[in-house]
């Protein structure tokens, strides 16, 4: 759970040798592994579902994750994806992109039970016709005792298409309990 706040990332890595699973609502579903202490790999997907392949829609990310840099007050990280959808997401939006991103994890305290995490992404369609967005998020992550986090996670996007620009407001918050290896977030 150190890898993410409620959607986005932060800044840090799992551990050499980590396996990761995560589920988000039962739907979304990811598998990754850290290959270093710096370096880590997941891919996403919503599998198909219903009774015919071809009417359901499948979603399906890859991801690679850096953390650049560390120590105990400031870590900086960075990610590079591809993302696809199956057809049913093509009218109107569907799409295929890759997308980048940088991260920077403020410690608030030496342990770091409360991490800040502002960062930036950016979604490029590999299709000309599609729109391309940024997204601003600022993460944090505030350890509330033994086993329990408070997560909060404002988002700004930022749409760019033919001609025109759009925003959206996205703000996620819950908690997380956890052990050692597993957390649970609501």
């Amino acid at each position: 759970h150190v890898d993410r706040g409620v959607i986005f990332p932060t800044a840090e890595t799992q551990p050499r040798g980590t396996f990761l699973v995560s589920g988000y609502d039962f739907y979304l579903y990811r598998l990754g592994y850290a290959f270093t202490d710096w370096l880590q790999a997941s891919v996403a997907a919503i599998p198909p579902h219903g009774r015919q392949y071809r009417e359901t829609a499948a979603f399906g990310d890859l991801s690679l994750k850096a953390r650049l840099y560390r120590n105990p007050w400031f870590r900086v990280g960075g990610t590079l994806g591809y993302a696809a959808a199956s057809a049913a997401f093509e009218e109107p939006r569907g799409y295929q992109h890759l997308r980048f991103g940088v991260m920077g994890t403020l410690c608030l305290e030496a342990t770091c039970q409360i991490g800040f995490t502002p960062a930036l992404h950016g979604f490029v369609t590999t299709r000309s016709d599609h729109d391309h967005f940024l997204v601003a998020s600022f993460g944090l992550v505030a350890h509330a005792g033994r086993g329990f986090a408070l997560l909060l996670e404002p988002s700004q996007f930022v749409w760019f298409s033919e001609g025109e620009n759009d925003r959206g407001v996205l703000l996620s918050y819950g908690l997380r309990m956890h052990g050692e290896r597993v957390a649970f977030d609501l």
